[in-house]
């Protein structure tokens, strides 16, 4: 009886372990990417309340785009995802920045044809969600709050 209730305990112990971990991984999943960085830079602003409700609801909805295309991006083995952190800490070691450390990163991870394909179509529908979200945003969002977090209208050079 007393080996049935430890047996209990331990599985109920376990359990409960995984779900913190499986929470865990849910939220830091949830703090990345495009839509998650300008929400921690909206979150800095003075908004009132109906500007508030707003940008939440264009948050929410970009952040669910964005995971959506990334679902859609290659999908990776163990070792070149391996490969990738490593050519990558490389890089940075060196001080290699921008597309000199990125192209040395691409290169390590040694990708497919259809993995470099999938690739280039999550690239560019980031970019387009991107630009929806800096559009949503500028409809809410006044001229110096986008100015604070750096999503005004970018200038372009005379050439």
């Amino acid at each position: 009886m007393k080996a049935l209730s430890f047996f209990a305990m331990g599985f109920a112990l376990l359990c409960c372990c995984s779900l913190l971990a499986a929470d865990k991984a849910e939220k830091k999943a949830a703090n990345r990417g495009p839509a998650a960085a300008i929400e921690k830079q909206i979150a800095e602003l003075d908004l009132t309340a109906d500007q508030k409700v707003k940008v939440d609801k264009i948050v929410a909805d970009y952040k669910k785009k964005f995971a959506d295309a990334q679902a859609k991006g290659p999908q990776l083995t163990a070792e070149q995802k391996k490969a990738q952190r490593e050519a990558a800490a490389k890089a940075k070691a060196d001080g290699k920045k921008g597309k000199e450390a990125k192209a040395e990163v691409e290169a390590a991870a040694k990708l497919t044809d259809e993995q470099k394909k999938a690739q280039q179509d999550m690239a560019a529908a980031n970019k387009e969600l991107q630009a929806g979200l800096r559009k949503e945003l500028s409809s809410v969002l006044t001229a110096d709050q986008l100015a604070k977090i750096g999503l005004e209208g970018k200038k372009k050079k005379n050439t």
